[in-house]
Formats: structure tokens, C-alpha cells, sequence
């Protein structure tokens, strides 16, 4: 990695609290950069879920599939070890899933189909248990639910859910709910929407403490990112119009 700036061929990649398997033929380049550092990526790689924007390039010729997890589905399915999880943003995909030459992106069931194949010929992972602790908490917190109603520690369910999400219960938690508040942002028309009643919506304080949030989230300013929501996408398209 070396020290560089996004330039004008850079989409801005929202804070997302999902994981995404990305397959690519091995010789295609992607570049993501984030607080002034680049990474450079051929062919297919993990990206982990992320809390602060990334930047991806997209003046490279390249084809991909997207295949999104929850957090936790890379040690589910045993794509990566818990020790291993919380290491990189971006880490290499086994030999086993690999982007295909069976693969036509132009053919959405026969993708998927494929995709299939591969993750079922995947090993499951050696530690069920501790992936079914981190899999209740993250129900628990998608559905709004007190973790205090699981059997187990908070200490103990703080350690393996960073263990094998890379996120504290609490980053989660925030991003869940930026999330879903971006989301609502973005259906909104920039000179109807009620900040106040936002902020009182999605649990926060008060209209400052909203924005204040919303900046350190997505790395601009609201009025800014209302302006130029079309450039701040999902990877694969939940936020392109």
C-alpha cells in the first residue's frame, strides 16, 4: 500500500455491516482506497464488514460476482478461521470458490447455481458452537432484541463476536443502525426531510448528535452527501440509481 488520493473515477462505498465473497477472473484488478492508503486486488477476495467509507476505483475493465454474508458467514461456512477473522478488511478467498469459467454474469440462475455448488463443497466450520452464539447475537441485535437474554456473559459474547466478525458488539450495533438510517436517507428528497425526526427514529440524542455520527460514518457532510448520494453506493448496487 502507498499513500494516495481517491480520484474522480472513485465511488464511495458506505460503512456496511455485511460481508461479501467477490469472484473474479484472476486477472482483474481492483483498487480500494481508504484514509489515503491503496490497496491493489486481482481476481477474487474476501471483504470483510467495514465501519469507515471505502473508496473503490472503477477505471479498470473487470467482471464480478458479489455473494453477500452476514458478518459472521465467512467462519459459518468456514471461509476463514476465527483468529483470522478480525486481522484484514480484505483477505484471499480458499481455492475451493474461485470465480469460474461456468460462470455468466449474464446468466443470473446459472451463476448462482454455480456459486451454489462451490459453497456446498466448502468444509463446515470446526467451532459450531461458538458460531451459533455470535449467529444469536446478531438476530438479537438485527431484531431490536437485549443480548442480556442470551445464556452466556457479555465478556464471552464480546470476545467471540469479535473474534469472528472483526467488530465489537457495539460497532455492529452503530452500523446496523447507520445502515438502515442511510437507507432511509436516501429514499428521502433532500429538501423534505426532518432531521429531528430522524434522530428521534433511529435513537439518537438529537439532530447534532445524528449528523455528528452520519459524517464520522460516511466520511462527508449529510448536505454533501445529499448532493452526491448517487456516487455513494453499495458494492453491488443498493444505493445505484
Amino acid at each position: 500500500m502507498h499513500v494516495t488520493e481517491p480520484s474522480q473515477q472513485s465511488a464511495l462505498l458506505l460503512p456496511n455491516p455485511s460481508a461479501n465473497a467477490i469472484l473474479s477472473p484472476s486477472l482483474d484488478k481492483h483498487v480500494y482506497r481508504k484514509n489515503g492508503f491503496k490497496l491493489d486486488i486481482q481476481g477474487g477476495y474476501w471483504l470483510s464488514a467495514y465501519t469507515e467509507a471505502l473508496y473503490v476505483d472503477d477505471v479498470y475493465p473487470r467482471q464480478l460476482l458479489g455473494v453477500k454474508f452476514f458478518p459472521d458467514g465467512a467462519f459459518g461456512l468456514g471461509l476463514v478461521q476465527a483468529e483470522k477473522s478480525s486481522q484484514k478488511i480484505i483477505q484471499s478467498l480458499p481455492s475451493c470458490f474461485r470465480w469460474s469459467d461456468e460462470i455468466d454474469i449474464n446468466c443470473p440462475k446459472i451463476a448462482a447455481q454455480v456459486v451454489e455448488s462451490q459453497l456446498l463443497s466448502l468444509p463446515p466450520t470446526s467451532d459450531k458452537r461458538v458460531w451459533e452464539n455470535v449467529r444469536k447475537a446478531r438476530l438479537h441485535i438485527n431484531e431490536g432484541k437485549s443480548l442480556d437474554l442470551l445464556p452466556m456473559s457479555r465478556r464471552t459474547l464480546e470476545r467471540q463476536f469479535s473474534l469472528v466478525t472483526g467488530l465489537s458488539l457495539k460497532q455492529y450495533e452503530q452500523m446496523v443502525r447507520m445502515d438502515r438510517l442511510i437507507w432511509a436517507i436516501y429514499q428521502e428528497q433532500a429538501e423534505s426531510i426532518d432531521w429531528s425526526d430522524l434522530a428521534y427514529r433511529f435513537g439518537f440524542s438529537d439532530q447534532p448528535h445524528l449528523i455528528r455520527q452520519l459524517k464520522k460514518a460516511i466520511g462527508v457532510t449529510p448536505k454533501r452527501y445529499l448532493i452526491e448520494k448517487h456516487l455513494s453506493i453499495d458494492l453491488f448496487g443498493d444505493f445505484n440509481n
